[in-house]
């Protein structure tokens, strides 16, 4: 019986780990839209380089 509730609890485990890798997909995905914003910013930057470099390096190191 005690095998059988320690499989039991295993079950819920995979369940979190189904969710582990939903947050590890939200947070992949979210980091490549910060990427993706610091390099739409250089694009921009031609126009005042100084003003949007030092506002894209504080955001960096964020």
């Amino acid at each position: 019986q005690r095998k059988e509730a320690f499989w039991s609890n295993r079950e819920p485990k995979q369940r979190l780990t189904k969710q582990e890798r939903g947050t590890v997909n939200a947070l992949s995905s979210f980091i490549t839209a910060v990427n993706g914003a610091p390099s739409k910013e250089r694009g921009e930057s031609k126009t005042k380089p100084r003003r949007r470099s030092e506002s894209g390096g504080v955001t960096a190191r964020v």
